[in-house]
């Protein structure tokens, strides 16, 4: 059963496919112009996202309080339950003998593993690891504007590569993107999702997600002494 999490507005269905900067969008015009006694059901595909997004409408409802743009109606976000996560600790992160695991089942020359070491040595989102090519390498250095943070004010992301990806990107210079399709084309975020859930899968890690591979470079990095800055 998928959770359903309700908010007052004036319209029946908000889309959450949209992306949730547009659906939050959409919330706080709904609210704008609220009346009395409708209600907005909000679908969400996991409990994660769900409990992601009731977090982010909150915030985003009290800063149109304060606005003064939500007059008389107040945080309706507040009120809305929290889906209790099954793990505390939220997306597993990989542990080395999983990507040991992992790259047994999947030798290096596989596209599996050309994902996974693009992901774990740069600690890129989905997103932006289907974006990244020859274009984004510049004095063996790796540099690119989060797809996240496009339109806003951003942080370029600029850090060595490492020996390892390195040695997996050289026979790929001549491409547009590193994860492209076999037909060419630029591989979709969507896309990478599924093809890694069933490599996981092939390789008996059912628990491991890209997000997890991200975490893992965090460890790693923290591990090695480096600092958030």
């Amino acid at each position: 059963m998928r959770p359903i999490t309700h908010l007052y507005a004036p319209f029946p269905v908000i889309d959450t496919k949209r992306g949730t900067g547009r659906t939050t969008l959409m919330l706080v015009d709904a609210f704008h112009e609220a009346k009395n006694g409708t209600s907005v059901f909000v679908l969400f595909p996991t409990h994660a996202l769900a409990r992601h997004a009731a977090s982010q409408f909150e915030d985003t409802f009290r800063c149109t309080v304060y606005s003064n743009l939500l007059i008389g109606v107040g945080n309706p976000a507040r009120e809305v339950e929290r889906y209790r996560m099954k793990n505390p600790d939220g997306i597993h992160t990989w542990t080395e003998a999983e990507i040991r695991k992992f790259q047994e089942r999947w030798p290096e020359g596989t596209t599996a593993d050309l994902v996974i070491a693009l992901m774990l040595y740069t600690g890129a989102a989905r997103s932006d690891a289907v974006q990244l090519g020859p274009r984004n390498i510049k004095d063996g250095r790796l540099q690119y504007e989060r797809q996240k943070m496009k339109g806003r004010d951003g942080v370029l992301v600029d850090i060595p590569l490492h020996p390892e990806l390195q040695r997996r990107l050289e026979p790929l210079m001549d491409q547009d993107t590193f994860l492209q399709t076999d037909w060419g084309k630029p591989r979709s975020a969507n896309g990478l999702t599924q093809s890694i859930r069933g490599w996981v899968e092939a390789a008996k890690l059912p628990h491991c997600t890209s997000h997890g591979l991200r975490k893992a470079c965090a460890r790693r990095l923290a591990e090695a002494g480096a600092t958030p800055h």
